[in-house]
């Protein structure tokens, strides 16, 4: 009898050059073995589990040197769609195809291993016809019981059909209530995929998915790569959150993607459903590729606040007609909403002698004054409040900038029979429900957009309000503008469910960035994708952005320096562009240093660029299209 070989993937982390590898198939597992099953093999003298890609009777290697297959994960084969993934996430993620396994395949521990599999024709995939006549969905949703009202309604339809579905939240709070209501009366199994479980329970889940015909999949990012026998549909939630891409390791997978390809492969149905779709789904619009869905357009009314002159003086942002506002809507027994995106008590800390400013250590940003002392926005280090100045020793130490803290203290002192509550990350879960049901007045940062306009809400507005719109547009990267207006058509949807107005104060009320944070949805995508277009950013063009790490400041430093001198020597002219080191945006975190190092080139990654980046080491973090740089 002829040898067989299985050409497999392992699920460990390989440097990026590195693919598939031979093993021999032992003669009780012919006819078992097939492509896509799951897999242990040995590797460096232990078991992992593996991927079979390709069956053949000749190896690329000695056969002396071939070692067998020990057994299987599981009985049934992973399909097409799922398949496909390690190289595809390997191409676009710039990792090996081990690298991209080993981010979702389960670990079989030794006990678990198949060894006894007696079944002469495993169950067989099933092959369908890929179809263009799957829904592909752009939807804007206002209220959250739009959008629950929404994944029930295409969850159903699917399930109809005799398909599963995989629904995808970017909240792992929020999994539960979904698998509640989209468990139907003598429906298929709901089954829960999230980063959130311990491996051996994610294993029994895989396990599970693997053996029904149908099935829904309720999980978070990790859900994309569930191995769903017969999907009909991908649904996002809350499609422009940051929170659905990987962090902090390689591959920095975007879980929006993962699902286009699977739905692509399948002939799935795709939908994206988000208050403020981000750009990249809009110009999939725009090719035809998604069609987007009647979005709401009664908006509320819009009122530009210019505070240039502002009476009140700096130490209380808001201006008389926001006040006034405020002061009729709690004589309606309607609440504000003030959103006011600085936490604590003041921005910054400064010595009025020495003008010295208190700085993080680690990030040498301003250190935000809090109730309890100073804290770092970014690598939220703490340090005691400061008697006096350890530079010239003066004690008159003075707050700039008023965050939360001091705006809800200000408010309280103008309304004294109302209640104000500063609604930021200081308060516990429970404190913050109970602030929403119980306060007249919310002071709120970005935090508060999330629970108003996902989460159900009784809240009957009056006024919502912005304190400082130009601020908005202060932080660095290409998505600014679109970060903006997001903030801002969200912070109108929570007006508009109570036909509120959106009250934003500003100091270029005629600028044109601003103008533009405040036009309609057609508007503002129209003229920020011709922006990106004209600028090659993203979706016109892609960014990579690589994090060097090291325990050591001073080596994270050196590194970062000898790799940006060794990239713009490996990439052609014309290939692309290297900018950096850059300071990371949270430089010190998990007891590594970080820098950053940025590349900007085409749509499709030159050779060049895509060479230099294969050889970096795997302790090197590579982001593609990155939400934010660093």
């Amino acid at each position: 009898m002829r040898a067989m070989f299985a050409k497999i993937i392992p699920a460990v982390r390989l440097p990026k050059s590195l693919g598939t590898y031979d093993y021999a198939v032992p003669e009780r597992y012919r006819g078992l073995v097939r492509r896509g099953s799951w897999v242990i093999v040995p590797w460096r003298g232990r078991p992992v589990d593996g991927l079979v890609t390709e069956l053949s009777e000749t190896a690329s290697v000695e056969n002396g040197r071939i070692a067998e297959l020990l057994g299987f994960g599981d009985s049934h084969a992973l399909e097409e769609d799922l398949l496909s993934l390690p190289q595809k996430m390997s191409d676009r993620y710039l990792v090996s195809p081990a690298t991209a396994l080993k981010a979702f395949l389960p670990r079989t521990p030794k006990t678990k291993l198949l060894t006894d599999i007696t079944e002469a024709n495993p169950p067989e995939q099933t092959v369908r016809t890929k179809s263009n006549l799957a829904e592909r969905l752009l939807i804007r949703y206002r209220r959250p019981d739009e959008k629950i009202a929404e994944a029930i309604r295409l969850t159903k339809s699917t399930v109809d059909s005799g398909r599963g579905a995989v629904v995808i939240t970017p909240h792992s709070a929020e999994v539960a209530e979904l698998v509640r209501a989209l468990t139907f009366p003598d429906g298929p199994p709901v089954m829960e995929i999230h980063g959130g479980m311990t491996g051996p329970r994610l294993r029994i889940n895989w396990k599970r998915l693997l053996s029904e015909p149908v099935a829904i999949v309720v999980g978070t990012r990790l859900a994309a790569l569930a191995p769903i026998r017969s999907p009909g549909l991908f649904l996002i939630l809350e499609s422009d959150s940051p929170d659905l891409r990987q962090y902090d390791q390689n591959p920095r997978y975007d879980s929006r993607e993962i699902a286009l390809w699977r739905a692509d492969e399948s002939g799935a149905g795709l939908a994206y459903l988000s208050h403020a779709p981000r750009l990249e789904e809009y110009a999939l619009a725009a090719e035809g590729r998604l069609s987007r869905l009647a979005t709401p357009t009664s908006d509320p009314k819009t009122v530009l606040v210019n505070v240039t002159g502002n009476p009140r003086g700096h130490d209380h942002p808001l201006s008389p007609a926001i006040m006034n506002r405020t002061e009729e809507s709690l004589r309606q027994g309607k609440k504000v909403l003030v959103y006011h995106n600085r936490l604590g008590t003041a921005g910054a800390l400064i010595c009025n002698g020495c003008r010295l400013v208190f700085r993080c250590g680690r990030c040498d940003i301003a250190l935000g004054v809090g109730s309890s002392g100073l804290r770092c926005p970014r690598c939220a280090t703490t340090t005691a409040l400061p008697s006096a100045c350890p530079k010239c020793g003066d004690t008159n130490l003075h707050n700039v900038g008023l965050g939360t803290k001091s705006l809800e203290t200000a408010l309280q002192r103008e309304f004294p029979e109302s209640k104000i509550t500063a609604y930021d990350s200081d308060l516990s879960d429970e404190e913050r429900s109970r602030a929403i049901d119980e306060s007249d007045v919310l002071v709120g940062t970005r935090l508060i957009l999330h629970d108003l306009a996902e989460l159900p809400s009784r809240a009957d507005w009056g006024c919502v309000a912005v304190t400082d719109l130009d601020g908005l547009l202060s932080f660095p990267g290409f998505r600014v503008t679109e970060d903006a207006w997001r903030t801002v058509r969200i912070l109108k949807d929570i007006a508009a469910s109570s036909e509120a107005p959106l009250m934003m104060q500003t100091l270029d009320p005629d600028g044109t960035k601003i103008r533009l944070l405040s036009s309609n949805e057609r508007d503002f995508v129209a003229t920020e994708l011709e922006a990106r277009r004209g600028s090659a950013y993203p979706p016109f063009g892609t960014l990579l952005t690589v994090t060097v790490r090291s325990q050591s400041q001073d080596e994270t430093e050196r590194q970062a320096k000898e790799l940006v001198a060794a990239l713009k020597e490996a990439i052609v002219p014309g290939h692309g562009t290297v900018a950096g080191p850059l300071r990371h945006r949270r430089p010190f975190r998990d007891g590594m240093w970080r820098s950053v190092i940025v590349i900007k080139t085409g749509t499709d990654i030159p050779p060049s660029v895509r060479q230099a980046l294969t050889e970096l080491p795997e302790s090197h973090i590579v982001d593609r299209n990155p939400e934010t740089i660093g």
